[in-house]
């Protein structure tokens, strides 16, 4: 597995089905690419699925900050 990928899982950010099925894609994106005659179309159905997942990886980086700052104490100074 990717470091980049296995950075997410560990973060939370993506569950291990969504990294193998994110896998798999990126798999069938790069064999299309490798073949005799890519087209122009599989170059750019390749970048606009990475642009989605990283839209989406933002929006979940966002909610779990969000998240991870509401459920933390706040912290006072005694006197």
């Amino acid at each position: 597995m990717l470091a980049e990928l296995k950075d997410l899982g560990e973060k939370g950010l993506f569950s291990s089905s969504e990294i193998k099925h994110i896998l798999k894609k990126r798999t069938a994106f790069e064999m299309a690419l490798v073949r005799r005659i890519p087209n122009k179309n599989d170059y750019l159905r390749y970048a606009a699925y990475e642009m989605g997942l990283e839209a989406l990886r933002r929006k979940r980086a966002v909610r779990l900050s969000a998240s991870l700052h509401t459920l933390q104490p706040m912290k006072t100074k005694s006197i």
